[in-house]
């Protein structure tokens, strides 16, 4: 299993590498990698360059499962789909 950090790079990593390059294009993401996300800390966010406040808004969210302000801050609407490919290998 990944650390939390490096849960954050490789889905940084997949957004930037995407086909779709339009702003605040849709991302599907598979739904166990859900799970992943929520182990993302601001300490992971603010060592990647996010400033400490929006870092505690992103993680906050992602503790209620809202996607939406980590997807906003990458370029991107992060959406749950059982057709995309786990990023972190669990399906």
């Amino acid at each position: 299993m990944p650390t939390s950090l490096r849960i954050f790079d490789i889905i940084y990593r997949a957004i930037q590498n995407r086909e779709d390059k339009t702003p605040l294009a849709r991302f599907p993401l598979h739904p166990d990698d859900k799970f992943d996300l929520m182990k993302i800390k601001i300490t992971d966010l603010t060592s990647r360059g996010f400033e400490e406040g929006k870092a505690a808004v992103i993680v906050a969210a992602l503790m209620q499962w809202n996607l939406e302000p980590l997807g906003r801050s990458l370029g991107v609407q992060i959406v749950i789909s059982d057709e995309a490919r786990s990023l972190f290998g669990n399906s």
